[in-house]
């Protein structure tokens, strides 16, 4: 029998010191767990052996046989585990950094497309505008609206409505001390500014729902849907006519009585 308790013998002591020296920690931990397991299996696979060649086969049995293939099977699955271990965190750790890699540089790219451009609309020319350029290329065809027109005149109207507002807004709020005209003038210029954003976020809503309704076809849920966004819409623009008509009775009233005035 090859007496081995998993000890590595003494005769490897020069190689271990020097490999200690060498190698860090864990790699000179796992050499040793490797050396170890591998001395097991063979120092099993002699026993085996020796035990099987030096009695005759009539003559096994299980008190025979069973010890020292328990000792091979035990060490097989020690040094197969230590295998399938060590393999396993390597592969992790390669997949971790590949696809951080992968994600960190999309990410980056993503963040200097968006950062080096001016608009993330549909129209626009950032990243979130290139990608809905796309979907509604493949939904209404290439460079048409869900109204089966072309999409770059609607997108040409948006730098103007931008421009228009730029003006109005260009215009600082009057000081206390100024006159009560002015107040009124501003006011009414800051509620046609929102009107204005308004009426494009209510012209985006009935691009989206045209192009659904190409989408979908006329089912009886998307119609009933619609016919409730179309109630919705209605009377919003009701609510916004009858508050452009209060806002612009006020002025009215001012010119009259400054007309009753002169005529006085």
């Amino acid at each position: 029998m090859f007496p081995f308790e998993g000890d590595i013998p003494a005769l490897f002591d020069p190689v271990l010191d020097y490999l200690s020296e060498t190698l860090p920690s864990p790699l000179y931990s796992f050499l040793i767990n490797l050396v170890s397991h591998c001395m097991t299996l063979f120092a099993a696979l002699f026993n085996l052996f020796t035990s099987l060649i030096s009695t005759n086969p009539l003559q096994w049995d299980a008190q025979t046989v069973l010890p020292p293939l328990i000792s091979v099977l035990a060490a097989y699955l020690a040094l197969a585990s230590l295998y399938r271990t060590t393999s396993w965190m390597i592969r992790t750790s390669v997949w971790f950094i590949k696809w951080g890699t992968i994600i960190g540089a999309l990410t980056a790219g993503a963040g200097w497309y968006m950062g080096s451009t001016q608009g993330n609309g549909v129209g626009g020319y950032g990243i979130v505008s290139s990608i809905g350029g796309l979907l509604l290329d493949m939904i209404n065809g290439k460079g048409q609206n869900a109204a089966g027109g072309s999409r770059a005149n609607s997108q040409s109207r948006i730098p103007r409505s931008r421009s228009s507002r730029s003006k109005t807004t260009s215009q600082k709020k009057p000081k206390p001390w100024d006159t009560f005209e002015s107040h009124r003038q501003w006011q009414y210029q800051e509620r046609a500014q929102g009107n204005g954003d308004a009426t494009d976020i209510q012209k985006i809503i009935n691009d989206i729902v045209e192009t659904a309704t190409n989408l979908f076809g006329e089912t009886s849920w998307w119609g009933s849907a619609k016919s409730v966004f179309d109630g919705a819409t209605g009377s919003t623009n009701g609510h916004q006519n009858e508050e452009t008509d209060t806002r612009q009775q006020p002025p009215r009233k001012a010119k009259s009585r400054s007309s009753s005035s002169r005529s006085r």
